[in-house]
């Protein structure tokens, strides 16, 4: 058992070093001593589920992630009982892994649940109830049920300064999610105010060169740029850039995504030559460090396609749109609206070309993905935010 806690120790080092395969390695083995020393369902075995849970789900393996999920949770309410904390730990990892496969209602439905549990057994005001609201505002944000998310974010802020105080760093996320929900609001005076502040507690927690700070100034040039501030956007973009490769190097995931972040606020702003070289590389390092179906990888190649068509290069374009529909559809499934959204990409690109049959084919393909997206969320939105998300849901050209 002493030897499965140190090869946890160590599968947590590689992870937050990036070293993927060397954490799932480290945990697969320590869940192999456990069931053997302790039985299949003792809580340290969940705990070791738990972890390669974890480790799946930054692989982009969800239904992986899920059944390792799904196996803690089980285990632990047998043993611990379904009101134990750490019943709500799972429930809020099930939750992320349901959100990402698009699988709103049930998302919810766990959050919700994890969120009770912690507030019976902490009480209202404690950060591990904080915890839960931020997850449960990430999923009505993603539901685009602004109307919802909106007042539990600002109450995951408020236990945090009556707990920590006005000024703690443990403030940060939660002004950065009402800063990222306020932009998708339209709201960016607001926006850039919540974001500035999270960014400097980011920096006075965790110094300036840590991938927090990274990720406060991709939010940022987002705002900067939706505010005409173009120079700024860039500018910022670039130091997000800088700050994750010091973080953590040059070949990290988090640094490809930083770049890709770096090639959008380059598109936006007209380079697209830049913008597509930049892409190219973040590809490159995201093909090399999580495979290449990972959907990561998909984001890469849609920012890549977009430069790449506007630079006249149409079929290099779709090259790219087809693989990560592929990407998408292997990874979520042929009815997840991801897919919806990369088939618009390809009938728009079709538009464009001439491709007129193609067009038909699948912009109605992808607009009865995303309906039945709606059908699927509408009982458990707001009915003003209903009619708010299929008014804004992408459909047709």
């Amino acid at each position: 058992v002493l030897v499965a806690r140190s090869l946890n120790n160590l599968g947590n080092i590689y992870f937050r070093t990036g070293n993927l395969p060397g954490a799932q390695e480290a945990w697969e083995e320590a869940l192999a001593i456990r069931r053997k020393a302790l039985g299949p369902e003792h809580p340290d075995v969940a705990s070791s589920l738990n972890n390669l849970g974890v480790i799946l789900e930054a692989k982009g393996d969800y239904a992986g992630s899920l059944r390792m999920h799904e196996q803690a949770k089980a285990i632990r309410e047998k043993t611990l009982g379904p009101d134990h904390p750490d019943v709500a730990t799972s429930l809020s990892n099930l939750g992320n892994d349901l959100l990402r496969m698009g699988d709103y209602p049930a998302a919810l439905e766990a959050q919700l649940r994890a969120l009770a549990i912690r507030e019976k057994a902490f009480g209202p005001d404690h950060p591990r109830v904080s915890e839960s609201l931020a997850n449960l505002g990430i999923v009505y944000y993603s539901m685009r049920d602004y109307e919802r998310a909106r007042p539990v974010y600002e109450r995951s802020l408020a236990i945090n300064e009556k707990v920590f105080g006005k000024d703690n760093p443990n403030l940060a996320i939660d002004k950065s999610n009402l800063g990222v929900l306020l932009d998708n609001l339209g709201d960016y005076p607001a926006a850039k105010k919540w974001l500035e502040e999270g960014l400097a507690l980011f920096e006075k927690s965790t110094g300036p060169d840590s991938p927090e700070v990274a990720y406060a100034f991709q939010n940022l040039s987002g705002v900067y740029m939706a505010l005409g501030q173009q120079a700024d956007a860039l500018s910022v973009a670039e130091k997000a850039v800088s700050v994750q490769e010091k973080a953590s190097g040059p070949e990290h995931p988090g640094f490809a995504e930083a770049l890709d972040v770096l090639g959008n606020r380059c598109f936006e702003a007209g380079q697209f030559r830049k913008a597509s070289d930049i892409h190219r590389r973040a590809l490159g390092i995201v093909e090399k460090s999580l495979g290449a179906e990972h959907p990561a990888v998909a984001t890469s190649l849609e920012g890549l396609a977009d430069a790449q068509i506007e630079l006249g290069s149409m079929e290099e374009g779709r090259t790219y749109y087809e693989r990560a529909l592929f990407i998408h559809e292997k990874v979520f499934g042929p009815e997840h609206p991801t897919v919806g959204e990369s088939l618009l990409k390809i009938a728009k690109l079709d538009w464009r070309t001439g491709s007129y049959q193609a067009v038909l084919t699948n912009s109605l393909k992808a607009e009865r993905i995303l309906r039945d997206q709606f059908i699927q969320l509408a009982p458990v939105l707001s009915e003003r935010e209903a009619l708010k998300y299929e008014a804004a849901r992408s459909s047709g050209i």
